[in-house]
């Protein structure tokens, strides 16, 4: 297999009549249903002269027709380019337009403020009800740029300019993820998934890709849903979800507040977790409730997919730290980086993960600087470097340590500490403005944000500025707390001085 576009012809070829999809609300679509739907919004495409190349975005809550949405473009040789429909306007129409999209599926309820927001020119070519608009741009961008041939998808992740990158993600790099992980995990068309990431998080990519090419069905879940574990602890035994996957966050959910011992759940086989470190107690108490699945952490961030994997052992009683991320998968290359370059792969040695491999994105849109800092040319080879510091353990497997920069991990989402200051500078009153990410008691990662006011500016609130981010950022970029000083720390060239602000932090 070359195309991801190949996957739906092939399962539909097998399980024409095996259930598909299932949403909670009670619709289930067949393979076959599910083909002709996507043939049909293929067609819609086409007849509106998109075509192989073109890049089409979507702005969607998650649902059957937003996965015919994408499987439609990926069968005109296009790429999609999924987007948060609940994160700020601005924030999306800054990513449409950087992607250089050729059309867009929009939300009808956001089509008004998406046209408010941009300043390139679009035409509504194509409603279907409630479910979306499809808007055509009908001017050309300023600067083209130039895309991979065989392009499948973009990602944004938080940028550290402030302003969210797109990450350039190929078929080769989707597909060797997809093959290894459906024969490793052996899902089959008897298996019943969860689709619980959002499409533009790259936990995604197994929950549609591995779970379509295998005939198995996968139970979407939308944003909302996602945060109900009361809701996903009956949905799996509901559908009798074999295959769960999820971040640790979302699974100690599930632990605390699902009552999962309310509930059946003896039909899970296989838990998967990535996205950030699992505090070793809780996967204890997960574990002790649920016997019967094979649990498995995951490691690899949106520029490589997964690249090492390590399986939870049966028992815990003897580990004082976390899980391993483990080592390579078959098609990465793993190796620790030094500030003199490789650093000798033995026990107790610690450096930052690069790695090579056919997983690993092709690079940064419309930022060569950043691509060339990222992504080394080493002997013939593209090398990305994580920005993880990890440890090699006794037994020859990475251990995750840390970040290097200002790049955090919360909920399985990657921030740029950097892009929530930007925001909170765009405050009219607001003069200076550092966040920090400092770890609580429970182990979960909280954002803290050390506002200096204007003079004069009006009286600046936590109500009033939790208002004013939730209107300008992500929800999982929120600052928990708001702290407002007379001026920050600066250090001798006059930056902000983040050491002191730890200080503070901490005292």
């Amino acid at each position: 297999m070359e195309h991801l576009s190949e996957i739906l012809p092939k399962a539909v070829s097998h399980f024409a009549d095996c259930n598909a999809l299932l949403e909670p609300s009670g619709l289930t679509w067949t393979y076959r249903q599910l083909a002709e739907r996507s043939d049909r919004l293929r067609s819609i495409l086409e007849a509106h002269a998109l075509t192989s190349g073109d890049r089409i975005g979507l702005v969607l809550p998650k649902r059957a027709d937003t996965v015919a949405a994408i499987l439609a473009i990926l069968a005109m040789k296009a790429a999609y380019i999924p987007i948060d429909a609940q994160a700020p306007m601005s924030r999306n129409a800054y990513i449409l337009q950087d992607s250089q999209v050729k059309a867009v599926f929009l939300d009808p309820s956001l089509t008004a403020s998406f046209l408010s927001a941009t300043t390139q020119k679009w035409t509504i070519v194509a409603s279907e009800e409630a479910l979306f608009d499809l808007l055509v741009r009908t001017s050309a961008p300023e600067e083209p740029a130039t895309f991979p041939a065989d392009l499948a998808y973009m990602l944004y992740t938080s940028g550290s300019t402030g302003l969210p990158k797109g990450v350039l993600i190929t078929h080769r790099n989707a597909l060797a993820f997809v093959a290894w992980s459906a024969t490793c995990f052996a899902i089959t068309e008897k298996d019943v998934l969860t689709s619980i990431a959002p499409f533009h998080f790259d936990l995604s990519i197994f929950d549609l890709f591995v779970g379509l090419s295998s005939g198995a069905c996968l139970v979407l879940i939308d944003q909302k849903g996602a945060k109900n574990p009361l809701l996903l602890s009956s949905l799996i035994a509901t559908h009798k979800v074999s295959v769960l996957y999820a971040t640790p966050t979302l699974l100690k959910l599930i632990l605390h507040y699902g009552k999962p011992s309310r509930y059946d759940h003896s039909s899970l086989r296989i838990v998967l977790f990535a996205g950030e470190v699992f505090a070793l107690d809780a996967l204890k108490q997960l574990k002790a409730l649920w016997t019967q699945p094979t649990f498995y952490n995951l490691y690899g961030p949106t520029e490589t997919n997964v690249v090492t994997w390590q399986k939870v052992p049966d028992s815990l009683d003897q580990l004082s730290e976390a899980i391993p991320i483990g080592g390579p998968c078959p098609f990465a290359l793993c190796r620790l980086w030094g500030l003199e370059g490789f650093l000798p792969e033995v026990p107790g040695q610690k450096g930052e993960l690069i790695v090579s491999g056919e997983s690993v994105a092709q690079g940064y849109l419309n930022l060569p600087e950043k691509t060339r800092e990222a992504f080394l040319h080493i002997d013939g080879k593209i090398w990305y470097k994580t920005g993880d510091v990890v440890a090699i353990n006794a037994n020859g497997a990475y251990v995750f340590i840390g970040r290097k920069d200002r790049m955090v991990k919360r909920r399985g989402y990657r921030i740029e500490l950097a892009e929530v200051e930007r925001a909170l500078l765009q405050h009219p009153d607001i003069h200076e403005a550092a966040v920090l990410a400092v770890q609580d008691a429970k182990g979960d990662i909280r954002l803290q944000a050390y506002i200096h006011g204007k003079e004069n500016s009006s009286e600046m609130t936590f109500l009033a500025m939790k208002m004013y981010c939730n209107s300008n950022l992500p929800k999982y970029m929120l600052p928990d707390s708001f702290i407002f000083v007379a001026s920050l720390p600066k250090t001798s060239s006059h930056k902000v001085d983040y050491q002191q602000l730890k200080k503070r932090s901490n005292a």
